[in-house]
């Protein structure tokens, strides 16, 4: 990691270690995560089990929780992770990085069986129905049901770093 002082445009978040999202390039999250492995940080890949039945040839399949998503455990500097391979840019809000509560990250890592996979539960709400979580980073929080597909999945984490879809979109294309 360079050591660089870029002045004013901030590249520091801090001198302790902060979780961050990244967005990889589609179906390259296991690629950027060994380049961000490689560089001296930690990559967090949650993966859970896909049982999908119409599938012929592989009846499971391991598929990442949040597609093309990544929290990355970094110690200051940021920048560098722009130019990884696999990357396609970091989560911004307010022009920093979008930090991750470090609870978050512990609670799915708690989750995580011996293989390393998130139990996926089989959703039994409705549509639009109103949720409340029962425990984890999220306890009490009301929400509404929008599915289980992986898109739902990066909605619920943007939605924990304070981001809506639709300012995270207007952001990105800026």
């Amino acid at each position: 990691m360079s050591n660089w002082n870029y002045g004013p445009q901030n590249w520091q978040l801090s001198t302790t270690q902060t979780w961050i999202l990244i967005k990889t390039k589609p179906r390259q999250e296991h690629w950027a995560k060994k380049n961000i492995e490689n560089q001296g940080c930690e990559a967090f890949l949650p993966l859970f089990r896909d049982t999908n039945k119409e599938k012929i040839r592989k009846p499971i399949d391991l598929k990442p929780l949040f597609p093309s998503y990544l929290p990355v455990k970094i110690s200051g500097t940021w920048h560098f992770l722009k130019s990884t391979f696999g990357v396609s840019h970091i989560v911004m809000t307010a022009g920093e990085p979008a930090v991750i509560r470090p609870e978050i990250i512990l609670d799915l890592k708690n989750r995580q069986a011996k293989d390393g996979t998130i139990e996926v539960p089989q959703h039994r709400f409705d549509l639009g129905q109103e949720v409340r979580f029962k425990r984890g980073p999220f306890a009490d929080c009301i929400g509404r049901f929008a599915g289980m597909s992986g898109k739902e999945r990066v909605r619920v984490l943007l939605g924990a770093l304070n981001i809506t879809v639709e300012d995270y979109l207007l952001e990105a294309a800026a």
